[in-house]
């Protein structure tokens, strides 16, 4: 992944992702090339997982259940 692309991506409104499958601010993917480049499962497949665990990093951390498919983590355990 170049900067180029980051940038592209940010500017499409990326906000994050999840197993560099990018979404926006409502939890809704945002396409690339890149989606074409990555050996894993999709935000769709992710959505459907019954039980799923979050791991965030990052100076601004923002917790949004729409990004779990719309499910809210039972139990966030937060660490600095």
């Amino acid at each position: 992944m170049t900067w180029q692309e980051l940038a592209a991506l940010k500017k499409r409104g990326a906000v994050g992702d999840i197993n560099l499958r990018y979404f926006d601010g409502r939890g809704e993917r945002v396409s690339s090339d890149l989606d074409d480049r990555v050996i894993g499962l999709t935000l769709d497949e992710i959505k459907r997982i019954d039980h799923v665990i979050g791991v965030a990093g990052g100076r601004e951390i923002q917790s949004d259940p729409c990004c779990f498919g719309g499910k809210t983590p039972r139990r966030p355990h937060c660490r600095p």
